[in-house]
């Protein structure tokens, strides 16, 4: 019930409002669970005009803005985290290329000594040891 003092601490307003913006008013308000006009005006400006606000009971509050956020923040976090498994993936590959990259002289190396004859046909094909004898220094 309001009291004298309550009439002399708030004033009255009254305003006409075109239709299209009494219809997102009305709408405002439902999504608000508010059920009166003066309460869903009061709150507007003092959201608005940042005024102390006093909490009416509304129940849950449902924002369609809210909800439309927050899905497309988890949609673009899974993106990110994609992303972020790509550039990983995409890493690791170069990291190998370049190793394999870095091996293939040392590869080529290999297979070139494994074609060469080894040494102990090479030996066998030289000439006989006592050629070689010439070349020591005589034993004292």
């Amino acid at each position: 019930m309001t009291t004298d003092e309550w009439f002399k601490e708030n004033l009255k307003v009254s305003a006409y409002i075109p239709q299209d913006l009494n219809e997102k008013l009305l709408e405002w308000m439902k999504g608000k669970n508010i059920q009166e006009v003066p309460q869903a005006l009061r709150t507007v400006l003092e959201e608005y005009l940042g005024g102390v606000q006093t909490e009416p009971n509304i129940g849950p509050v449902r924002d369609d803005r809210l909800e439309a956020l927050e899905r497309k923040f988890e949609s673009l976090s899974q993106v990110v985290q994609e992303l972020k498994e790509a550039i990983q993936a995409s890493s690791s590959q170069r990291v190998q290329r370049e190793s394999e990259s870095a091996a293939l002289p040392l590869l080529e190396g290999i297979a070139a000594i494994e074609m060469e004859q080894p040494i102990e046909e090479e030996i066998q094909d030289d000439e006989p040891d006592e050629i070689l004898y010439e070349f020591l220094e005589p034993e004292e």
